[in-house]
């Protein structure tokens, strides 16, 4: 059996979900244009 005593991580675990992609505020718009069409109908 192995173990060790480092808890800490060797690597990071961001991933970069703190920064804002271009297409994501299209996206979004897309997603609030067909709710309310969804709304409308």
């Amino acid at each position: 059996m192995h173990s060790t005593a480092n808890t800490e991580p060797d690597h990071s675990h961001t991933f970069g979900q703190d920064r804002k992609r271009p297409g994501e505020n299209r996206t979004l718009l897309v997603i609030a244009l067909t709710a309310s069409m969804m709304v409308v109908e």
